[in-house]
């Protein structure tokens, strides 16, 4: 009775898992998902088993390579983790951050894989959107630089504390005439005044 409850549990805990689940025999060919996989990939579990989740998922974006150290590392016995896109039922792409784990029977042989999955597209394209908006602020920062850089007045730019966070050459003259001071100082007086 114990052990039903046990089994019970276990197999509760699967089913409920946010993340996908996919357990399949030594070759690879899927023999459970859970519905977070089905969910995830748009595959039920009657079109997942005994498929090869590369017949389901394979998107086409990592080469051979990338594989061959997926299950080098796991027919070794041990745990392969990755970033990966993979493909949905209906087409689309998305990121995964997967984990594939060996299992072992009773007799200490690997049997079995265990891959646990989570739905990262929305952490990679707001990573992609930071980079994207730091390029954006790199380059005005570039262009700001230039224009700066190209006319004729002494222009430069002070913090809160009155620091010189930047100036331009002309700028860079003027500053160490009046005041004896050069960008990443404080200004504290420009010739004769305080500031």
């Amino acid at each position: 009775r114990r052990a039903e409850k046990q089994l019970h549990l276990q197999s509760s805990a699967l089913n409920a898992a946010a993340n996908g689940i996919v357990i399949t025999d030594i070759t690879g060919t899927v023999e459970w998902v859970n519905p977070a996989f089905s969910e995830l990939t748009g595959y039920s579990l009657e079109e997942a088993l005994g498929k090869n989740p590369r017949e389901l998922v394979k998107s086409g974006k990592h080469d051979a390579a990338f594989f061959k150290l997926m299950w080098d590392t796991i027919l070794s016995g041990n745990v392969w983790r990755s970033e990966l896109i993979n493909r949905r039922k209906d087409g689309t792409l998305y990121f995964e951050e997967e984990a594939i784990t060996p299992v072992w029977d009773e007799n200490g042989q690997m049997s079995h894989f265990i891959a646990i999955k989570q739905d990262i597209t929305k952490r990679k394209q707001a990573e992609e959107e930071r980079e994207r908006l730091l390029e954006q602020v790199q380059d005005q920062a570039e262009q700001m630089n230039q224009i700066m850089r190209s006319v004729s007045e002494g222009i430069f730019l002070l913090d809160a504390a009155g620091q010189i966070v930047v100036a331009n050459p002309h700028a860079e003259e003027y500053l160490a005439l009046l005041a004896g001071t050069a960008v990443g100082a404080t200004l504290t007086t420009l010739g004769d005044v305080p500031l």
